[in-house]
């Protein structure tokens, strides 16, 4: 079948480098598809590498229109709220984030978090890491209530799960950014001293 030589000349084109070449190719294995479809299995196994290529080079506005199509094939072939949509959504989240999109952004974070949640439990280092990415995702939407309380929330469980030392600052810093922004200084400058005298 062609889809199969032209993702091999892609991957072919990747492991010497040659990004705009892989990129060539698996936008012309999505052309076949488009004209002989084969299923969302092989739509998200062109997408997924050519998502990354855009990804890597910084080629925003192009990743973006692919990844929404990534996430609708993936969402078709595992389920909406599927693990496996989970890199789709976080790429998505940051993309908007990137084009100052917070609403959008925050959507797709929102989505990410309680996919990780959901898998995983609230016990889980990377389902808090996520919690600070959304609570700094409300935050630029202006959703201020709910950054505070997602902000609570991160630091509760990278406190209890003995976090690194630079995520439990970073969440500090963002937090007190938070509360600043609130006119809530005295609590912005306690936090910071928290953090500072925790380092």
């Amino acid at each position: 079948m062609q889809w199969n030589i032209l993702i091999d000349e892609a991957q072919a084109a990747c492991e010497t480098n040659d990004l705009r070449l892989a990129q060539d190719k698996l936008v012309e294995a999505l052309a076949y598809l488009e004209k002989f479809p084969q299923g969302d299995v092989f739509l998200v196994e062109t997408l997924r590498p050519l998502t990354e290529i855009l990804w890597s080079s910084g080629d925003d506005d192009l990743c973006l229109e692919y990844l929404v199509q990534q996430l609708h094939a993936e969402e078709r072939l595992h389920g909406m709220g599927s693990l496996e949509t989970n890199l789709s959504l976080t790429r998505l989240s940051e993309s908007h984030f990137k084009a100052s999109h917070f609403v959008e952004a925050e959507a797709y974070g929102r989505k990410s978090f309680f996919i990780l949640q959901k898998a995983y439990g609230d016990d889980n280092l990377d389902v808090a890491i996520a919690g600070h990415i959304l609570a700094v995702l409300h935050q630029a939407a202006g959703s201020y209530e709910a950054s505070e309380r997602m902000y609570k929330r991160s630091l509760s469980s990278l406190t209890r799960l003995r976090a690194d030392q630079g995520e439990v600052t970073s969440t500090l810093a963002n937090y007190a950014s938070l509360l600043r922004l609130l006119h809530r200084d005295e609590e912005a400058d306690h936090l910071l001293k928290c953090s500072a005298s925790a380092a």
